[in-house]
């Protein structure tokens, strides 16, 4: 049927690199066959492989997807004001079946050199020792995941899911255990209802949607904490 080849594609205004598309249609032009692929540097950072058939109510999606080396930058938007800072590369396969508009995704991925930021708690993070992530049907999952603040090293271990619907209605349910974990670093500011350094041990419990996120901490504060509500309007 075609091809299509944009050079220096992006994803939220993050280069990816030149993608092409070759589509061929079956007799009845309802089925596509699809052959994606993501090329950086001449190095094939996604191969997508499969179909696309139109010939139902409900369009349906069947990739086997492949990625060495693909940027996550690309999706730091997602976690609003949440997330961000999103870094590092993806590899591993995994198929994408089902509703084209809300996919199921099955396979495994391993991260490296990944990590982001806490805007609100203003703490950025690393992902340790390339840790792999689960994916199933519409649900990320993490299994021991180790991260580590970037500013004092402390480190802690993330279990539990990230889930979404059609790529939207994003809703975590994560949690934090740590011997000694940096979980604030703000400092003074118009507006702002508190400020400081905390360091903790014990249970934090991380749920909801991107827009209603609810932390819950079973914890205690360890040294080095320094935790300052503003009086500014008290007369």
């Amino acid at each position: 049927l075609g091809n299509l080849n944009i050079k220096e594609f992006t994803i939220n205004e993050s280069l990816q690199g030149d993608l092409n598309m070759h589509v061929n249609a079956n007799d009845s032009y309802k089925k596509y066959k699809v052959d994606i692929s993501l090329l950086n540097d001449s190095l094939k950072q996604l191969d997508a492989v499969g179909y696309i058939d139109i010939g139902h109510k409900i369009p349906l999606i069947d990739l086997e997807v492949k990625l060495d080396g693909f940027y996550l930058n690309a999706f730091s938007p997602l976690g609003k004001n949440v997330l961000s800072q999103l870094r590092g590369v993806a590899n591993g396969e995994f198929k994408v079946v089902g509703d084209l508009s809300n996919p199921e995704m099955n396979g495994v991925i391993e991260l490296e050199n990944a990590g982001f930021t806490f805007p609100y708690l203003n703490v950025d993070y690393n992902l340790v020792n390339n840790p792999r992530v689960k994916l199933e049907k519409q649900t990320f999952s993490f299994e021991d995941l180790v991260i580590q603040d970037t500013k004092h090293e402390t480190k802690g271990t993330i279990n539990g899911t990230i889930k979404h619907s059609f790529y939207k209605n994003w809703r975590l349910d994560l949690n934090l255990k740590s011997d000694r974990i940096l979980i604030l670093d703000t400092e003074d500011g118009e507006g702002v209802s508190y400020y400081g350094t905390g360091f903790i041990q014990g249970l934090s419990k991380i749920s909801g949607t991107t827009n209603d996120l609810n932390i819950d901490v079973k914890a205690k504060t360890l040294k080095g904490t320094k935790f300052i509500i503003p009086l500014n309007d008290v007369k």
